[in-house]
């Protein structure tokens, strides 16, 4: 009785031993797994990183070219008010036309 009950605790010890190893092996593929999809990541972020580079220097040369449209509208904004300022001014006064004179 005594050896039937060392042989299966060896059969268990074995089944035991082989479960061990074949999770080993499972940690070693996940291991590996996890080493590509971090250099994936990495990759992911850094050419993500490179595009948002580019976009916000886009931004800020569309921002640039916006600021000065804006300037000129305004420029221009200010000239049309001078131009009808001068014009209304121009027809106050008295003044004939030269067939007249």
């Amino acid at each position: 009785m005594l050896l039937a009950r060392f042989d299966f605790m060896d059969r268990k010890l074995l089944e035991l031993q082989v479960d061990l190893h074949e999770l080993h092996e499972e940690v070693e593929r996940n291991s590996g797994h996890n080493e590509n999809t971090l250099d994936d990541f990495q990759w992911v972020i850094h050419h993500l990183d490179q595009d948002v580079g580019r976009n916000f220097i886009l931004l800020q040369d569309r921002s640039l070219i916006i600021l000065d449209q804006q300037t000129a509208c305004a420029n221009h904004d200010r000239l049309r008010e001078k131009l009808l300022d001068y014009n209304s001014k121009w027809n106050q006064t008295s003044y004939k036309p030269l067939e007249q004179i």
